[in-house]
């Protein structure tokens, strides 16, 4: 693997960029268990199937979160939504 100019930029931003937030939010959220759950429970396709229709953030306030962060001095968020479903 011989990584990319642009690559390599990336690296050193992150580096540089010290203390930051991975947020962990999908439909695996609703149950609570983080999002290894479809495997770590052994979930069925039609049993995680049944989550996404629940998954509706509407008091999600994104200003209110990226002033959380950056009011305990944080540099960058980033959101995963889709990870190990």
């Amino acid at each position: 693997y011989i990584p990319s100019e642009g690559n390599l930029r990336n690296r050193q931003w992150f580096r540089q960029a010290g203390f930051g937030l991975f947020i962990h939010w999908g439909v695996y959220s609703l149950l609570g268990r983080g999002e290894w759950v479809l495997n770590n429970d052994r979930l069925t396709l039609e049993q995680y199937q049944e989550l996404p229709p629940n998954f509706n953030p509407v008091d999600f306030n994104a200003t209110e979160w990226a002033l959380m962060a950056k009011d305990a001095g944080m540099s960058y968020i980033t959101f995963t939504s889709k990870h190990h479903d």
